[in-house]
């Protein structure tokens, strides 16, 4: 019975359904079944499909209508798997999401649900961006799509999905269930989910009355816990009424927004207000702030004045911003706007302060209006009014041109004043306020930063820090190049309106809180714990000593690294951070031998607009946690491997390498030494692996040893057709071959007539950059096919390798290929491959088997990266134009046939693009592909003289190849029979295998009546009933019966296992006479009974010798497809076919030495030796009986033969089987490497061997 129970409500869709059900069938995780609901479709064309719907593992079942709760009820009640996940019929679910979900659950029992990340596709295509879960979220709005994983126990727990919520969100109302019962949500960090936006998208059309219909019922239904957290939704109300009006308000020196219980707030809207203060509430201040509105507000002060019983006093303003349009309107925004109000030295108790105003716009309505003012309405800011320091300029400018000796004595006079001004300020304030002591003792105020920065306080007679401590501090002008205010305030917002750099002395530092983006308060503290001493605190530490004495702001900012790569910044006594925070960042500087900001842009096309500073800090606080690299080169798994960091920081390798490593020597990646490097290109021994990026790669210099020691160097040409392509891509493309560690190559590029300039502009670009990429620009487009045949043309190399436009290689990539061609003389070669996002994401990897040629005549596995001799692909005849959409696939059949050496690099040295139109993400694009790539095979086919025709499968791009079967073929079929009543299974297989050309021995238990076994041999001539001489021993019973067959074909079929098709031996038939093949085994449905089922994906905590001993046979089929033929090293004597002559040639079964579980996987293993394939079919389908024969167990004996199996075939063991590929595992995340081969070899054999330095 299946563990997982994919569930798809249809409903009028069934034009779509088979994309939903294809997408459950490419899973890695095979271990489910897939239960179609018909919810009683009207749509003809639907009733049609769900009719005659036969898919592999599909169920169909048919309802009246009764909604879609209801129809995923009626789907979960006839499920037998314990996990349950729906798949709504227009949907699809990525290949490893229930690999990876099944896998949550059966290890964290707590988990309840598992989701993943999902995206949107159809009308609008990108990233779904839902919410984060969390318990707030849950109870605000569903935030988990419906395609979740679950357990049926908790379905039936709560009582399934409610059908009362017709209009949608049951599934919203069944988590909630689940939450309250206490169960943990888990998303997974892919994107395994594709929701299909469409016009009548459930959800997205409905009224808005039929949501509040179906919160108001989950709520009744859930209202202990909505009762229990009421406080996010009162919360989230209070928000929505506030965001419904503006607020305007009065502040001054000790005067916060809200101060006086809020009697200084007023609710403003757009048009004439006249706001009234009572100046007995502000005491007797004399200068006052007036901020118009807490968001953008264009607006126009009219008047403000002073009422009292003795009349009105109009008051002298300074206008915030600058004015927009003729009416001389202000623009402003928040606490950044304000009115500087300077207000009488005497006023009554009932003195009152109005305010006549005239609000034009608030909000985002004040955009409409910028867009409509003309550049040339607008104005500087108006100059203050009544201002004593600007009367006395005037007076001075006044003065003749003649007097310049008497405007110099006035300018120093003048100069000298405002000297003794700022000196009294000074004193007065550092006499009379205890926070002008502490931010002048801090350190941390530089009067002359903030003197040029604030042109309040240098157009004053102020003091700047007194201008600070008096009112600069609610302005964005900072008090020290390290030290931003808006950052401040925006990180901690406890500040509010008082002041960012009193906070961070006081109390700021020791939270962790940082003065700047930059400078990581409590990373400093902890490595420099000087930094804490008393009257000290990190920033000024670093500010005083820190940065002479080479210690970093940051784990990346290296600032003796910065200070020695930057003369004119050592030479004019700058600190590194502040100059490269003003400066450097926006000149591309570099902050550590490690980290390139022109790169990790160019890698991050979302982070286009971001300067340097702002790259470092989003690959501090995000790139590093993403597995993100700093530079081309820099591999942080690998690194983090070498070094044996155990820090779990995903920083840690950069960190590291950063602090010490590059200084050490370290690699940054496997195939760059910065020793050897040195050693090799003496003038950039400072600093290597800059030195290689910037100019050694263009010089053709050797990274590391390994690569200069390649015995055989071959030139590879590396052929890429261009047609209008996305540049950011196509740059990325060149940059992979360009930066290539193995530097004997040539870049082919052929331009197949682009309609597009830019592309043409790129392809000289590079061009011009190194004299190894060649440049061919076609005028007539001749289609991909003719553009790679030009690239043929082109190339000089020894050999060629292939590479589309959009897609990269790794940088080891030609490396691993030049070491295999040398070491194995290769003629054609292929690798793994990763498919990657638009952004170079890893999303998935394909590890391929060793050459297959049977899986190739199924699909191409091979794809990328193929590289071949130059001559044999112009011996073969290159493309071929009739197979273009296809024409890789026909290149591979050409060379399959031609090759004398092809070998298989187990490294994924081709990172695959995945896009809209793209196979590699969607099997329903690209029709004319599909039908190329059936013409390519048929005619590989005929070239090879084989009769076969060639048919369409369940998926594009898959084939299966028909061949014909021998006429009057004689097939001798074994079995063994142990029910106390043989004919009902006797009748079974009469009926399955008609025909005259059978013979069918039974081996039958001894103890049967006469008469019996009279009546059951009279069912079928055919018949021959043989008693079973080893009920115990299935190898040596068979064995008997299978040495006496001694020509023709010997069939062995077990005894709990029915086909499901009367060609089923017709089927093994079709490889069997082949005289290159030696055993052909079929496709069974279902595990053995008593023992779990096997996957690609092996349980290595299961030591069960039966287990291991199915995955030795079944593990490559479920890695490579179930439903694909393919050549195996070994199957299950349960249902298979061999020549009798073959079988009598290798002495049949080993029966003495593997009784019970391995003498079939001997015998493949044998017939392999003789030189002959062993093939898979899933075309001849069986299903394993539930009731199958008892099995006895015998747990020492099967730990025997198992060990004996381990050390007969102990070589072969080592080396692998060729056609499972086991890299994907610790490639997954599910093993590492070492755990595999102990599990695969045994221990002491796994101690004893070296693993495969290629896989």
């Amino acid at each position: 019975m299946a563990r997982v129970s994919v569930i798809i409500p249809c409903y009028n869709q069934g034009a779509l359904l088979h994309e939903a059900i294809d997408s459950v069938l490419r899973q890695t995780w095979q271990d489910f079944e897939i239960i179609v609901v018909n919810d009683g479709s009207s749509d003809e064309d639907s009733r049609r499909i769900l009719t005659t719907l036969a898919r592999p593992a599909t169920t169909v079942l048919h309802t009246e209508n009764q909604g879609l709760a209801a129809a995923r009820n009626h789907g979960i009640r006839a499920a037998g798997g314990d996990y349950i996940l729906p798949l709504d019929a227009d949907d699809r679910i990525g290949p490893r999401y229930l690999e990876q979900a099944v896998a949550a659950l059966d290890s964290r029992p707590e988990l309840g649900i598992v989701y993943c990340r999902a995206e949107l596709f159809g009308a609008v295509e990108g990233p779904w961006q839902l919410p984060e879960f969390s318990l707030a979220e849950m109870l605000q709005d569903n935030c988990i799509f419906c395609t979740a994983l679950f357990r049926r126990s908790d379905w039936e727990l709560v009582g399934g999905y409610d059908p009362g919520l017709t209009y949608g969100w049951e599934d919203y109302d069944f988590w909630l269930a689940l939450l309250e019962r206490g169960r943990q949500v888990l998303c997974l960090p892919e994107t395994h989910f594709f929701y299909r936006v469409s016009e009548d998208s459930m959800v997205r059309a409905r009224p808005l009355q039929h949501k509040v219909d179906s919160f108001s019922h989950i709520f009744r239904q859930h209202e202990g816990l909505f009762r229990e957290h009421i406080e996010v939704w009162i919360e989230r109300l209070l928000q929505a009424r506030q965001g419904g009006y503006h607020e305007a308000w009065l502040a001054g020196p000790g005067i916060a927004r809200g101060a006086l219980n809020g009697r200084l707030v007023r609710k403003i809207e757009p048009g004439l207000r006249r706001l009234r203060f009572p100046l007995a509430d502000v005491g007797e201040v004399r200068e006052l702030f007036f901020h118009p509105a807490d968001d953008w507000a264009l607006f126009r002060l009219l008047q403000a004045r002073v009422e009292d019983g003795n009349g009105r006093l109009p008051l002298a303003t300074e206008s915030p911003g600058p004015l927009i349009g003729p009416a001389g309107y202000s623009l402003g925004r928040g606490a950044e706007s304000r009115v500087v109000l300077a207000l009488p030295p005497q006023w009554g108790t009932a003195a009152v302060l109005v305010l006549e105003i005239d609000y034009c716009a608030l909000g985002r309505d004040c955009l409409a209006y910028l867009a409509a003012a003309p550049h040339g309405e607008r104005a500087e800011p108006r100059e203050k009014t009544a201002a004593v320091p600007a009367v006395a300029a005037e007076s001075v400018n006044s003065m003749s041109a003649g007097g310049s000796q008497v405007r110099n004595q006035l300018r120093a006079v003048r100069d000298c004043a405002r000297t003794a001004s700022r000196t009294l300020q000074a004193a007065w304030y550092g006499l009379r306020h205890a926070r002008y002591r502490t931010l002048a003792a801090s350190g941390l105020f530089d009067a002359p930063f903030y003197w040029n920065a604030a042109a309040k306080a240098s157009s004053s007679w102020q003091d700047p820090l007194a201008y600070y401590v008096r009112q600069g501090y609610r302005e964005e002008n900072n008090p020290h190049p390290l030290f931003d205010i808006a950052w401040y305030r925006k990180e901690n917002p406890e500040v509010g309106d008082g002041d960012p750099l009193l906070h961070y002395i006081e109390r700021g530092w020791r939270q962790g809180a940082r003065p700047t983006a930059l400078f990581f308060t409590s990373w400093y503290a902890a490595h420099y714990p000087e930094s804490t001493a008393p009257d000290w605190t990190p920033l000024r530490h670093y500010l005083e000593r820190g940065w002479r004495m080479g210690c970093r702001p940051n784990p990346l900012f290296d600032s003796a690294y910065y200070l020695a790569r930057y003369e004119d910044v050592r030479r004019d006594g700058i600190n590194p951070l502040a100059h490269y925070i003003y400066f450097g960042s926006r000149e591309g500087r570099q902050v550590n031998p490690l980290f390139d900001p022109a790169w990790y842009q160019e890698d991050n096309p979302s982070l286009s607009a971001k300067t340097g500073a702002e790259l470092l800090l989003h690959y501090l606080e995000f790139g590093a946690a993403e597995g993100r690299s700093p530079n081309r080169l820099f591999d942080p798994a690998w690194y983090r491997e070498q070094q044996g960091l155990h820090d779990q920081d995903a920083s840690a390798p950069c960190i590291h390498y950063v602090a010490s490593g590059h200084r050490q020597g370290a690699r940054p990646w496997r195939l760059f030494d910065p020793v050897f490097y040195a050693a090799a290109c003496p003038e950039g021994a400072d600093d290597p692996l800059s030195h290689y990026l910037g100019t050694g790669v263009f010089q053709r210099a050797y990274p590391c040893a390994e690569v200069a020691a390649l015995p055989h160097k071959p030139l590879i040409s590396v052929i890429v057709p261009t047609y209008d392509s996305d540049p950011l891509l196509l740059r990325k493309c060149i940059n992979s071959v360009l930066y290539q560690a193995y530097p004997h190559w040539e870049l082919c590029l052929v331009d197949d007539a682009s309609p597009a300039s830019r592309v043409r502009e790129i392809l000289h670009e590079f061009a011009a950059r190194d004299a190894r990429i060649k440049l061919t620009l076609l005028e007539v487009n001749q289609g991909i096919a003719g553009a790679s045949n030009q690239g043929l043309a082109l190339a000089a190399g020894d050999y060629v390798a292939f590479l589309d436009h959009d897609d990269e290689l790794t940088l080891d990539a030609l490396y691993e290929m030049a070491r295999a061609i040398g070491e194995q003389g290769a003629d054609f070669l292929y690798s793994d491959e990763e498919l990657i996002d638009q952004e170079g994401r890893y999303l998935e990897s394909f590890a391929k088997p060793d050459w297959n040629p049977e899986l190739l005549l199924c699909h191409n596995y091979i794809t990328h990266l193929v590289v071949a001799r130059r001559e044999l692909v112009r011996a073969v005849g290159g493309f071929s134009s009739e197979t273009s959409g296809a024409q890789d696939y026909d290149l591979a059949l050409k060379l399959g046939e031609a090759a004398r050496v092809i070998h298989h690099v187990r490294h994924p040295l081709y990172r695959w693009r995945a896009s809209a139109t793209s196979t590699s993400i969607d099997h329903g694009q690209k029709e004319y592909a599909d039908a190329a790539g059936r013409r390519a095979l048929a005619t590989a086919l005929a070239r090879r003289g084989e009769e076969a025709t060639v048919e369409g499968s369940l998926w594009k791009f898959y084939y299966r190849v028909r061949r014909r079967v021998p006429a009057a073929a004689l097939v001798t079929l074994v079995t063994r029979i142990s029910a106390v009543d043989p004919r009902p299974r006797l009748q079974q297989l009469c009926r399955l295998t008609p025909g005259e050309g059978l013979r069918l021995v039974a081996r039958v238990r001894s103890d049967l009546p006469a008469a019996l076994l009279h009546e059951a041999a009279a069912l079928d001539p055919r018949l021959r009933l043989q008693h079973d001489p080893a009920p115990d021993c299935p190898a040596r019973a068979l064995q008997q019966a299978a040495l006496a067959v001694e020509r023709g074909y010997l069939a062995l079929l077990a005894e709990d296992v029915l086909p499901c098709a009367a060609d089923w031996l017709e089927t093994l038939l079709e490889y069997a006479a082949r005289p290159d093949c030696g055993v052909i085994g079929g496709r069974i449905d279902g595990p053995l009974a008593g023992q779990r089922p096997v996957s690609a994906v092996p349980d290595l905590a299961e030591a069960s010798p039966r287990y291991w001993a199915e995955f030795f046979r079944e593990g490559s089929r479920h890695q490579q497809g179930i439903v694909c033929a393919q050549n195996v090293l070994a199957l299950s004597v349960d249902l298979c076919m061999v020549r009798a002559e073959l079988f009598q040639r290798l002495g049949g079964f080993a029966a003495s030495d593997f009784p019970r579980l391995l003498f079939d996987a001997d015998l493949c293993l044998r017939v392999g030796e003789a030189g002959l394939q062993n093939v898979y079919t899933p075309y001849c389908r069986a299903e394993r009986l539930a009731a199958g024969p008892a099995v006895s167990a015998d747990a020492a004996a099967e730990t025997a033969e198992l060990d004996r199996f381990r050390a007969r075939w102990q070589v072969l063991l080592g080396a692998g089987d060729p056609w499972y590929n086991p890299a994907a595992l610790w490639r997954g995340g599910h093993c590492s490497e070492a755990a595999w081969r102990a599990w695969w070899l045994g221990a002491t054999a796994a101690a004893q061997t070296t693993p495969d330095t290629t896989a």
